[in-house]
């Protein structure tokens, strides 16, 4: 759906269909909450939700953000939320979701062949950037992340015993190789977070250790393909500071630039997209100028371009176009500081939740893709900063909806819990009355 949102070709309703989608799914919610279907949903999750809602209105009315931008900011912000309480309300079957994720995995897997001819195709024009191997979401970046957070639930099933051995190394390593070819420098940090996230969470207690011996056996096998292939696709290069990844990551200065910009640049002194650690710092200073504005920001789709015309463009995306580099960026020039704590507080109430559904879901397909979304959360989490997640469809709907499965299983296990608890409470006060009758009336007395 990306294509069907970014892409110029496309006419302009086929741009909403995104949006269509969620609001099918609104609907649906709305009928199916009525009879309590919402009801697995923890209370904490409609905290979150309320308070981030409440901040958005105050940034809204604080800066008096016309309805263009704010619509495009509900478009690129919101529009996923409607996924994440689906799975609350669907009642799928433990069939179902093996087959919804068998599904991701095969789109998964897709991207080798889409990704190996992108590569061809590069090479045949004369060019040497993997900045258009990007599989069939229109960014390399976010076709890394999206490969990563799909190998770590691979790796959640493969931990309780879902997928035996076979199967998982192959899966592993044929939906991690187009992240070697498109040269995402970002999957030498979010590959190691992801797994071993996954690894030591979900692990047992008594085989953490080895399974921990066996994730980053895993992991050196696949940087001795990685290493070597991005240094391949760099030999003909015209550009000497690149023809490595380790010579990046020991760099100081290249990998100080890839960071942090020069001290000198400034806001409107930018000229194109700047660091990921100066897209954070000079925001900030221009928020904090302001006690309102550095807790509710510049307000939704404020600080933001938009595809479907100037009018739905913010005010102030001139002065801000080459910072809104990261999701968080974004977070911290629209929702503020607030906002932003907010939608990292969603990331850890799912993260936890993950973790409970991974200890006790054993045999259920929930548990295995809970285990596995340990990981993916931190790759979300620390993605952030990477780029504008937030904004893809591909990632953006998949996450929340598989997100949402897991919330809703935890849900489901807590109330069982509870319903456990009442019985037997029930029985005890029946064994009870039974013992203390048979004692008031003897038999055969």
């Amino acid at each position: 759906m990306d294509f069907a949102t970014t892409s110029p070709a496309v006419p302009g309703v086929l741009k909403f269909t995104p949006e269509l989608l969620s609001l099918i799914i609104s609907g649906l919610i709305l009928l199916r909450s009525l009879r309590g279907g919402l009801s697995v949903i923890s209370a904490k999750y409609w905290f979150a939700f309320g308070f981030l809602a409440f901040v958005i209105v105050c940034g809204i009315f604080t800066n008096g953000v016309g309805p263009g931008p704010m619509l495009a900011g509900m478009r690129y912000d919101l529009r996923a939320i409607p996924l994440f309480l689906l799975p609350a309300v669907a009642n799928f079957t433990d069939q179902q979701k093996r087959t919804q994720f068998k599904v991701i995995l095969g789109l998964a897997l897709l991207q080798l062949p889409v990704s190996i001819y992108q590569r061809w195709v590069i090479y045949s024009s004369g060019r040497f950037s993997g900045d258009d191997v990007k599989g069939t979401v229109m960014d390399s970046g976010i076709l890394s992340m999206l490969l990563i957070c799909v190998v770590c639930v691979i790796m959640g099933y493969f931990m309780r015993g879902q997928l035996k051995k076979w199967p998982f190394i192959p899966l592993f390593f044929l939906t991690l190789f187009p992240t070697t070819i498109n040269e995402t420098k970002a999957t030498v940090i979010l590959l190691p977070v992801g797994l071993m996230a996954t690894i030591i969470a979900a692990s047992p207690p008594g085989k953490r250790l080895k399974v921990f011996f066996a994730g980053t056996s895993l992991l050196g096998l696949f940087a001795g393909l990685l290493f070597p292939i991005y240094a391949l696709m760099k030999a003909n290069s015209p550009y000497k500071d690149d023809k490595s990844l380790l010579d990046f990551f020991t760099n100081e200065k290249q990998l100080g630039t890839y960071v942090n910009d020069k001290k000198d640049i400034g806001l409107g002194g930018a000229k194109r997209m700047v660091g990921r650690g100066t897209a954070i710092k000079f925001p900030l200073q221009y928020l904090a100028k302001d006690p309102v504005h550095l807790a509710f920001g510049l307000g939704l789709g404020n600080a933001s371009h938009s595809n479907l015309g100037e009018q739905f463009t913010g005010r102030y995306y001139d002065l801000f176009q080459y910072f809104v580099v990261s999701s968080a960026a974004a977070f911290l020039l629209e929702l503020g500081i607030v906002g932003t704590v907010l939608v990292f507080l969603l990331y850890w109430l799912i993260f936890t939740d993950s973790l409970a559904v991974s200890k006790l879901d054993k045999e259920g397909p929930v548990g295995g893709l809970a285990a596995g979304w340990i990981g993916v959360v931190g790759v979300m989490g620390l993605a952030t900063f990477y780029n504008v997640s937030h904004s893809y469809v591909s990632i953006s709907y998949l996450y929340w909806y598989f997100a949402g499965l897991v919330v809703a299983r935890r849900g489901e296990l807590l109330a069982m819990a509870k319903l456990t608890q009442v019985a037997g409470r029930t029985v005890l006060r029946r064994t009870a009355a039974a013992v203390a009758d048979s004692r008031l009336h003897p038999s055969g007395r």
